[in-house]
């Protein structure tokens, strides 16, 4: 294809034509000289929460939930990822209905997203749900996405990917 071509200085398309103003000729030097941000300006910086966690701010979007804690507990099975706590079951006599495979990605304003997948940040997922969990706690909840893909479409590292982002993927 084009690619292959270009690789071996074959191109396939030429340059723009010349305007007027000559702005769109490869050949004639830029009008202006590019600051040294380029353009961008500063990026932004996150400010810390409250917590010792990425500080990030709670997620937008989603499902605000209250979280029902007994006497026995919250009566959910829920595991750590890089995004939150994923539900993995809820008990029958449970108060509480998630979605099996929704995450909880925030409880009482505090944001459970973590930067990466490593034990440390799973670490930290479980830490701050736990200073959070209480009776009547606000939850924020994703529900599970699901991504029908081509094997055409599936990328050769899906294994690599998946881990990296917190993905279950099925075959």
């Amino acid at each position: 294809g084009d690619f292959a071509k270009a690789e071996k200085g074959e191109l396939t398309w030429g340059p723009p034509p010349k305007a007027d103003t000559g702005d769109l000729s490869w050949d004639e030097p830029p009008t202006t000289v590019p600051s040294d941000d380029g353009g961008w300006g500063d990026a932004p910086v996150a400010e810390l929460g409250d917590v010792e966690g990425w500080g990030a701010p709670e997620p937008a979007g989603g499902e605000e939930h209250i979280l029902a804690v007994g006497p026995r507990g919250a009566l959910i099975d829920l595991e750590a990822t890089r995004w939150g706590m994923r539900v993995e079951g809820v008990d029958a006599a449970s108060a509480n209905r998630f979605e099996v495979g929704s995450t909880i990605v925030s409880i009482g304003g505090t944001s459970l997203c973590q930067r990466d997948a490593s034990d440390e940040s799973l670490d930290l997922v479980a830490q701050l749900f736990e200073q959070g969990f209480r009776d009547k706690a606000p939850v924020r909840i994703w529900a599970q996405e699901e991504r029908l893909l081509g094997w055409a479409q599936v990328p050769k590292d899906v294994d690599q990917v998946s881990d990296e982002l917190s993905l279950i993927t099925e075959f």
